[in-house]
């Protein structure tokens, strides 16, 4: 074999080791074939369309739905206990005999065993947010001075008590106070706690005692200077 046969072997042998696409590259050059055209790149997918807001009772639905899936949200018996919880009852009804304008005489005492300073007033009492809550509304003097005073009363259906809050014109304070009704509908016990002139807590006893439809009495007890409890105030209502 002549040295330009050997030099042809050696160059064909190359060709074929390096593999096809050498041979891709020399077919894309020869000049009886066009050239192919560029690979155009893939078109990006166009962004989803906004959802449609649902309608108000479409809305509804889907909330529904959620919480069926999820096992979230109130029950048709929470829902219905709820409604109950909401809704004025007889409690609450028992409090309206305590509606009206009434004639006060307010006494109150300083220490045991001493004389009570009396005082007179008026206090306009009344039945807000159908039937839910009883608003006094008391107008007199305290030590000389003018006081008035407004408290709220309810019942809570979900406690199964009834809660006192006072506030007057003598303190920055609110007192408010936990209690029940006797059976018979005549009497109201109260507890709570007030601060003392020093800050502590001191605790309270109130007692609403029902005469007849025409008069009741309010009667406060605390503790007194010797730590035992006292006869602080007693309010009587007439009615006008």
């Amino acid at each position: 074999m002549t040295v330009k046969g050997w030099s042809l072997c050696v160059a064909l042998a190359g060709l074929l080791a390096l593999g096809a696409p050498f041979s891709q590259a020399a077919t894309a050059t020869r000049p009886d074939q066009p050239p192919s055209k560029p690979e155009q790149p893939k078109a990006k997918p166009a962004p989803p369309a906004p959802a449609k807001p649902p309608a108000h009772g479409e809305m509804g639905q889907a909330h529904g739905q959620g919480h069926a899936q999820t096992g979230q949200g109130p029950s048709a018996a929470d829902m219905q206990a709820m409604m109950a919880a909401m809704q004025p009852g007889p409690h609450h009804k028992a409090l309206q005999g305590f509606a009206g304008d009434w004639n006060v005489v307010v006494k109150t005492w300083m220490a045991p065993g001493t004389e009570p300073s009396i005082t007179k007033g008026t206090s306009h009492n009344a039945m807000i947010y159908d039937g839910r809550y009883l608003k006094k509304e008391l107008t007199g003097e305290m030590m000389g001075m003018p006081f008035q005073g407004m408290g709220l009363v309810g019942y809570d259906n979900v406690k199964k008590e009834y809660r006192s809050l006072w506030i007057d014109s003598m303190s920055t304070a609110l007192m408010i106070s936990t209690g029940s009704c006797s059976d018979d509908g005549k009497t109201w016990t109260y507890t709570g706690e007030m601060p003392g002139m020093d800050g502590s807590m001191q605790k309270v006893r109130e007692v609403v005692k029902v005469v007849s439809d025409a008069q009741h009495v309010f009667s406060m007890y605390m503790s007194g200077p010797d730590g035992k409890e006292m006869q602080w105030a007693e309010i009587t209502y007439n009615r006008q």
